[in-house]
């Protein structure tokens, strides 16, 4: 690639990537000429931007919700561009469930497994979000049910799209049993105020919620969260209940 402006005509860039467990891969970009510049990363129809540090280095984590036959590309701010060679992972008892956003508000995913209660054991979102080193130990240990964990969280505070996603572990023999699965808007809270309700700007606000089941073709659906009015305390049910977004049926 040829690189502009501050940047020579080669070498501008280094990229290498490395595999993780689960489905993930990391990212390692320097481009010393781009110091504190965006870069986006683009992996099928999705662009996620970051910013290199003052050292023109990025640090960043490829959550692989769509599966590796999809494109992905690395593209700097002067539009130079690297493509990315996504491993040959075997996803097959991979299961993702990605949440999409793209607005400065905080969303939260959040996975009930089984008969998990809210706040309990089972219950896995940002806040408990359970490590893939933990459950990979613990699926690899005989359980008999699968395990999930949160691979990847945003607060909505960066550029472009924002990116939580689930991802379940399978596990041979599974036992059958269900995980619901829910969206939060915590931004708005129970007691909408300011620009998250009434006519705010993002008082309806767009998402996507992308599935994974055990490494198949991933599918793409499109959701709103719909206004409420301002001052007017949110019930369990139109906080949460409402925004269930469809149960993992596991089964044998």
């Amino acid at each position: 690639p040829t690189g502009q402006g501050r940047c020579p005509a080669t070498g501008s860039f280094t990229l290498t990537t490395k595999p993780l467990p689960a489905g993930r891969l990391k990212l390692d970009i320097a481009s010393r000429c781009r110091a504190g510049e965006t870069v986006n990363i683009r992996y099928g129809s999705h662009v996620f931007a970051r910013k290199l540090d003052p050292d023109g280095k990025l640090d960043v984590l490829l959550d692989l919700f769509l599966g590796t036959s999809e494109r992905a590309s690395v593209v700097f701010a002067d539009n130079v561009s690297a493509p990315l060679a996504l491993p040959a992972t075997d996803l097959t008892g991979i299961t993702k469930v990605a949440l999409i956003w793209n607005a400065p508000v905080d969303l939260d995913l959040h996975a009930f497994e089984y008969v998990a209660t809210r706040g309990g054991k089972g219950h896995v979102w940002s806040i408990a979000p359970a490590t893939a080193e933990a459950i990979l130990a613990e699926v690899g240990n005989g359980a008999k049910r699968g395990r999930g964990f949160i691979s990847s969280a945003s607060e909505g505070d960066v550029l472009g799209e924002s990116l939580e996603v689930y991802t379940f572990i399978h596990v041979p023999e599974q036992a059958s049993g269900v995980i619901r699965l829910e969206v939060d808007y915590k931004t708005r809270g129970n007691t909408p105020s300011g620009e998250t309700c009434g006519a705010g700007k993002h008082a309806e606000l767009d998402y996507t919620v992308v599935r994974m089941l055990e490494g198949r073709e991933a599918k793409s659906e499109r959701l709103q969260f719909s206004s409420v009015p301002c001052g007017v305390a949110l019930d369990a049910i139109q906080r949460h209940l409402a925004y269930t977004i469809g149960d993992l049926r596991i089964r044998r």
